[in-house]
């Protein structure tokens, strides 16, 4: 008995060395919508996004959404040098901008996002990606990237991300969106949750092993 035990306390050691993650990643991919493509006509100008929330995916479309207030809105104010991304839900969503100049950060793929790069603190919930040129180091007309931001989920703070590109004819286009519903910081790009390495996956397997080749040494040994 004391023997079984033993071995007991020694795979509950393996399989606790590897904490489970602790990520939570809801991930949305509607389709994709593009603002300001039918410029001068002004048609759908504005793309309302509703980042989820409680652990649910979103949506995302050219109307707002009548049972709530979306948490961000891109909108195309029919110049094509102007493109802004607005704060439409409470004022505790925030986007990632310079300080200094007012413009949006462009964020890369695995690039990390949580409240220090995003900031929590915005006198304008408005922000231009671009100006005449004056952003073209981050956002650039052809360029496609990551919005960084932060909103409020079940009331935790949550980091998340976006992905659009700027397009040639200056109209903006939303492919898809995630956040981490456990408040964690969030890799941009990031779709899934972090799952163990396949070597984090062979250390247990091994510390499994030595386990049951201790038990069989006790077992030959007191026999």
């Amino acid at each position: 008995m004391m023997q079984k035990l033993r071995l007991l306390s020694i795979l509950l050691a393996a399989t606790t060395v590897f904490p489970a993650a602790k990520a939570q990643i809801v991930y949305t991919n509607p389709a994709d919508l593009t603002a300001g493509q039918v410029y001068p006509t002004y048609a759908n100008n504005y793309i309302f996004v509703d980042m989820g929330t409680g652990g649910a995916g979103g949506a995302a479309q050219f109307t707002n959404f009548d049972t709530n207030i979306a948490d961000f809105q891109l909108f195309w104010d029919g110049i094509p040098a102007n493109p802004q991304i607005g704060l439409a839900g409470p004022s505790q969503s925030h986007l990632a901008y310079d300080g200094a100049t007012g413009f949006l950060k462009r964020f890369n793929l695995n690039d990390t996002i949580d409240s220090s790069v995003v900031g929590t603190v915005s006198s304008n919930p408005i922000h231009n990606l671009n100006f005449g040129g004056a952003n073209n180091a981050n956002w650039a007309p052809g360029t496609t990237g990551y919005i960084g931001l932060t909103f409020v989920s079940d009331s935790t703070t949550v980091s998340g991300w976006m992905q659009i590109s700027y397009n040639l004819d200056g109209s903006l286009t939303l492919y898809d969106f995630a956040y981490d519903a456990s408040g964690a910081s969030i890799m941009a790009g990031a779709t899934t949750s972090a799952v163990p390495e396949p070597s984090t996956y062979a250390a247990m397997f091994g510390l499994t092993a030595l386990g049951f080749a201790a038990y069989r040494r006790r077992r030959r040994q007191a026999a």
